[in-house]
């Protein structure tokens, strides 16, 4: 009789270490989504940053002018 026991007990345990692993793994894919995402705004808004930078800033706005007219030397 306690071996039946013991037998579904283990059964049990490795059925729910298993939906355990299983979700844990699902888990890990969701938040490396979300952190590669997160990277990708981060560095898109890194980049209008600067480009909003280089346009209002008198200096780099002269470069950047030079730069597209690509008439005289920077």
């Amino acid at each position: 009789m306690f071996e039946y026991v013991s037998i579904i007990s283990q059964t049990g345990t490795r059925i729910t270490t298993l939906a355990v692993a299983i979700f844990l793994a699902s888990q890990l894919r969701l938040q490396h989504k979300d952190s590669s995402r997160a990277t990708k705004n981060e560095l898109t808004t890194g980049i209008v940053d600067w480009i909003g930078l280089m346009i209002t800033g008198p200096i780099f706005t002269k470069i950047y002018l030079k730069a597209i007219e690509g008439k005289s030397i920077l």
